[in-house]
């Protein structure tokens, strides 16, 4: 598959930074999905911002994150450390993360 990488004028490679983190204040802004990106809200309450509504997305907990996957494309990202997913179409995802003690 990797065959031809360095050399093919056909094949375009990207070397970018797939990692997204918030600052410590309340972070709210769009981020596009296909880039497999990772996002780490950081402290403070923050809001990702999507475009569409909920039925087009897929929401999973994969590997202590939620995955948000694109169902019309695949294109999806990861998400740690926010409070809520607020889509264009009025509609609101809050994000909760509970950890049980043994008591």
């Amino acid at each position: 598959m990797l065959a031809g990488l360095a050399d093919n004028p056909n094949i375009l490679r990207l070397d970018v930074n797939r990692e997204v983190i918030g600052s410590a204040a309340d972070d709210s802004g769009f981020l596009p999905l296909g880039l497999a990106l990772n996002v780490d809200g950081g402290a403070g309450f923050d809001v990702l911002q999507m475009l569409n509504g909920r039925a087009d997305v897929h929401l999973e907990t994969a590997d202590n994150a939620l995955e948000v996957t694109n169902l019309n494309d695949g294109a999806m990202l990861n998400i740690i450390n926010a409070e809520a997913i607020a889509f264009d179409s009025g509609e609101t995802v809050i994000i909760m993360k509970v950890s049980w003690r043994d008591w």
